[in-house]
């Protein structure tokens, strides 16, 4: 095999290919660590008085505190704000937040996120949503 077609293979494979996947699970591991030092509810009812961050990683955090909570108007309002807020060609960032909702059996939020991020595909994950990275189930 050419050197170049090596190094090139090798270059592919060192890429993040799963850089949002990364970035979703560290804000699933921050919202967790979270949950033992907080109340889901008090959490979410201090992130709804606020304006929706700008920054990804904080409407990640906000989406995964209000699923949790299940504050269900906040959490459709923050996905209606997803579309404008969120490029088309970053939509796909938002499929492990729809896996989530899937895992969670909140169909009619996981609806509403597809329908608002229709560009985002779930369910292409190799891992469950809710359980984390590499445990299968």
């Amino acid at each position: 095999m050419d050197v170049r077609v090596c190094l090139l293979v090798l270059l592919l494979l060192s890429l993040p290919a799963r850089a949002d996947d990364a970035g979703w699970w560290a804000v699933q591991h921050g919202v967790v660590e979270g949950l033992f030092r907080r109340d889901v509810g008090a959490w979410a009812h201090a992130l709804e008085a606020t304006a929706v961050p700008d920054d990804a990683a904080a409407r990640m955090e906000r989406f995964q505190v209000l699923a949790r909570a299940g504050h269900a108007a906040a959490l459709r309002e923050l996905l209606a704000r997803l579309t404008v807020l969120t490029p088309r060609q970053q939509h796909q960032r938002w499929a492990k937040a729809i896996d989530f909702l899937i895992d969670r059996e909140d169909w009619e939020a996981a609806r509403f996120a597809m329908e608002a991020l229709p560009h985002a595909r779930p369910g292409r994950a190799t891992s469950s949503s809710v359980t984390g990275p590499g445990t299968g189930t």
